[in-house]
């Protein structure tokens, strides 16, 4: 029995151990890329910034993860918390475990084993979803009627079909990752008759995911999570980053359909690539 309980320190021992030289090299990559960030802001403002205030930023945040490291060790050496046994235990990276968002960043990158999605990428396409929406909503707003609901073979018909059908997929993601119920809709509803309508609705939903991402962690985004799909029934349980991507890229799917059926009545809906994005520059999105 002494030397089972042996095998079981010596393998929570090892673990530990692995914990921690993933941490090295997980840190000393985000120590690397904090210094030249902050290496570029000085460049940028003529050297009122020195590049060792970039390293102290990463030394802190490293050391600040090895302090809740030793803590998350400790109350599971003494029976408080279960770490990664079972999806009802908490993972070593939640918000309950590691409270700091910059830690907990790192500490999913080594859980999984794969860079974590920084909350700073569903910022970005929430603002280029809102930009673009705000764009082609102005486009089509003197459009007759008649010609946005005229079926022109699309997936959703019309204009106007394609439009509601992006108002959708929005809802029922949205509820999804705010543990929500899901709207009693149908695919291929129209939710919203009137245009004038549709487009209030549209804004107070970008509105909505741009709040959205702006209280994402990256803790968060590591995690798994359930979802019933509304196509086929079935359960799945995916990174909740993966579905966030979903997300985006669907909106990005329908809209190309749209200014498709936009140049087929005359309309150019102008740049749509993201590099376009306002407030887009080469240390990220920022907004404006």
């Amino acid at each position: 029995m002494g030397q089972v309980l042996h095998g079981c320190a010596r393998t929570t021992e090892a673990v530990r151990l692995i914990r921690r030289c993933r941490l090295l090299k997980v840190a000393t990559q985000f120590a690397g890329d904090t210094i030249q960030r902050v290496e570029r802001a000085r460049r940028r403002m003529s050297g009122t910034l020195d590049a060792s205030q970039g390293a102290g930023t990463a030394v802190a945040h490293i050391a600040q993860l090895g302090l809740h490291l030793a803590a998350v060790d400790y109350r599971e050496a003494v029976g408080e918390i279960t770490i990664g046994h079972g999806s009802d235990q908490p993972k070593w990276w939640s918000g309950d475990v590691v409270p700091d968002t910059g830690c907990r960043m790192m500490a999913a990158s080594l859980m999984t084993g794969d860079p974590a999605m920084t909350p700073d990428w569903p910022k970005m396409m929430a603002a280029y979803n809102h930009w673009m929406n705000e764009r082609i909503y102005a486009l089509l707003a003197d459009v007759p009627d008649a010609e946005r609901k005229c079926d022109r073979g699309a997936f959703f018909g019309s204009i106007h079909g394609t439009l509601n059908h992006l108002l959708f997929g929005d809802l029922m993601w949205m509820a999804r990752f705010e543990g929500l119920e899901r709207p009693h809709l149908k695919m291929g509803e129209i939710i919203h008759d009137d245009f004038t309508d549709l487009r209030v609705a549209r804004m107070e939903m970008d509105a909505r995911i741009i709040a959205w991402t702006d209280s994402l962690d990256a803790g968060w985004l590591a995690a798994p999570l359930n979802y019933r799909s509304g196509v086929d029934g079935v359960l799945r349980r995916l990174p909740a980053w993966t579905l966030v991507t979903h997300m985006f890229n669907h909106q990005t799917h329908h809209r190309g359909q749209l200014t498709t059926l936009m140049f087929q009545i005359g309309i150019d809906p102008g740049a749509t690539d993201l590099p376009w994005l306002p407030g887009l520059t080469e240390d990220g999105f920022s907004k404006t």
